[in-house]
This record gives C-alpha cells, sequence and structure tokens, in this order.
C-alpha cells in the first residue's frame, strides 16, 4: 500500500473536523492517537525495523476512542456510557493481551503478517521503512476517522432511551464478541494440547486448528471482529439524527463514512494484516493446510 492508502482515512479526519457537533472530540482525538502511536509504534519500528508494535497502538488507540467519547459526547448519560464501554470492552481486551505479550517478549520478533508486507515490499523494491511507517500512519489515521465515527455520533445524542436498532446492535456486538473469544480460546486449547503432546513425543496430528469455528471458517476471529465492528456502525445509525441540522451533502458524506470502519476493517483484515498474508506462511509449512483451504472458506463461516 503506498501513500494514496491514507487518502481515504485523511478525508474521513477532515470531515470530522469540520462537522461542528463532532470537531471537538475529533480535535482532541487525533493529537491523542498520533502521541500514542509515535511513541509505541513509529518510534520503536524507526529504532528496531519491526512494526508488530502496531498491535499495541491500534487496540490501546480504540480504548481512547472509548473514554473520549463519553468525555466529549453531549449526548443522554445511558447512550455515552453504553458506547463508550463498548469501545473500551474491544479495545481493552486486545490492549491487555497484546501488552502482557509484550511483557513475555512476544514483541522481539516480527509477527508474520508483518514480514508478509516486508517480503511484499522488497518485492515491489519500494522503501520498507518508508512503507512501516505509512501502515503505521494509517491504523492511526483509522482510529481518528472511520472507527471513532461511531463512538462520537452516538455520544452526541440527546434521545432518551435506546431504539430498538441500538438494542438491535447491542446483542450481535455481544454475540459476535462471544463467538470472537470463544474462537481465541478453541485455537489456544489446540495449540496447548498440540505442544504438551509434542513434549511427550505422542502428537500425529495437525499442525493447525481446525476443530470448532475454525471449521466454519479458517479465520473466525477476524470474520467476528469484523462483526463487532459492524454492530457498532448500526448502533450509531439511529444517532445520525443530530446530524440534521447540515447541509444534504455534508449529511450523506456523514452516512457514507459510517460505512468506513466496515469497509477498512474488512480489507485489513483479509488483505493486510489478516487472512492472506498469515495463509502464506501456513501454505508453505504446515503440512494439509492447502486441503484445509479446500474444504473450509476463508472469511465467510459455511454453514450449510
Amino acid at each position: 500500500m503506498g501513500a494514496t492508502s491514507l487518502i481515504p482515512f485523511i478525508a474521513g479526519l477532515l470531515l470530522l473536523l469540520s462537522t461542528p457537533p463532532l470537531a471537538e472530540f475529533a480535535k482532541v482525538n487525533v493529537c491523542v492517537q498520533l502521541v500514542l502511536f509515535v511513541l509505541t509504534s513509529c518510534i520503536p519500528c524507526a529504532v528496531t525495523g519491526r512494526m508488530s508494535y502496531v498491535d499495541l497502538s491500534w487496540p490501546w488507540g480504540v480504548a481512547v476512542i472509548g473514554a473520549l467519547s463519553f468525555v466529549y459526547g453531549e449526548g443522554s448519560l445511558l447512550r455515552r456510557s453504553v458506547i463508550s464501554l463498548l469501545y473500551l470492552l474491544v479495545g481493552l481486551r486486545m490492549a491487555l493481551a497484546a501488552t502482557g505479550g509484550f511483557m513475555k517478549g512476544w514483541f522481539k520478533n516480527e509477527f508474520p503478517r508483518y514480514r508478509y508486507a516486508v517480503m511484499k515490499w522488497k518485492e515491489e523494491g519500494v522503501s520498507v521503512g518508508l512503507h512501516q511507517q505509512m501502515d503505521i500512519v494509517m491504523q492511526g489515521l483509522g482510529n481518528s476517522s472511520f472507527l471513532a465515527l461511531p463512538a462520537i455520533l452516538s455520544a452526541s445524542n440527546k434521545e432518551s432511551g435506546l431504539s430498538i436498532v441500538e438494542m438491535a446492535a447491542l446483542a450481535l456486538l455481544l454475540v459476535s464478541l462471544y463467538h470472537e473469544t470463544l474462537a481465541d480460546i478453541q485455537k489456544n486449547q489446540f495449540m496447548a494440547k498440540r505442544y504438551k503432546l509434542k513434549k511427550e513425543g505422542d502428537y500425529k496430528g495437525k499442525e493447525f486448528c481446525d476443530v470448532g469455528l475454525w471449521g466454519l471458517t479458517r479465520h473466525p476471529n477476524y470474520f467476528f471482529e469484523w462483526m463487532v465492528w459492524n454492530s457498532i456502525s448500526l448502533f450509531a445509525i439511529p444517532s445520525f439524527s443530530i446530524m440534521s441540522e447540515l447541509s444534504t451533502l455534508h449529511q450523506l458524506l456523514i452516512a457514507a463514512s459510517l460505512t468506513g470502519a466496515s469497509i477498512s476493517l474488512y480489507v485489513t483484515l483479509v488483505y493486510v494484516t489478516g487472512a492472506i498474508p498469515a495463509e502464506y506462511f501456513s501454505a508453505k509449512k504446515r503440512e494439509g493446510y492447502t486441503e484445509y483451504q479446500q474444504k473450509v472458506n476463508m472469511f465467510f463461516p459455511k454453514l450449510f
């Protein structure tokens, strides 16, 4: 991905900054995200040549959105509390896990998905260091634009109570988050069992997890993470009413931007740092993985 990949996110940020009910939050959020990503990703990446540090910055940035939306939102206390807690739940779940991994030394080696990116950049003959920094900046801009919009839009809605759409979105999010967590648990249990049996010299099974949800899609964790963000965008739709005083064009741009979280997360989870980069190495080193690819969908679960 080149510099052009940053354009949609910059446009999304400028849209927030030019929208009166959202501008104050957008200013503070972009400043906090900038400091967070520079200190925890840009500088460490420049020093070590590894961009895995962005797996620390991004979820902590999501948690920041949750906190700021509660502080700067002027909507009902109930709605502000719900959307803030959702972002904190989603962000802290990953942030604490990543921080724990950092303390255990997981970040001393580049993660495979980022090694894949480096390999592709070298094949293209472009500057690896520059593209690493642009990729990090893109994720920071994502937290400053499309991923932040549903939070501050919802937190600015002064209507009391939650609508049916918001309650449905909340239920969908909890179901999705449960299944994302379940997928992680199933994989961790599989890996622990494999490690134990290998240590005992008694393991003859597969080198990859295909049990439970992993038998429906090769990346259930990515799919349900995507569904979490679809739920968050859905939750924000009823709050679009606060945009009624803006021009029709401005309202249309905000409405289009609400799809930005879903689209950007899908592209990221499938093409940029998700399924395709992960499978490049799995297909090369894990016996039977190509057959698994032929039988099980990559992203969307095969239910029938």
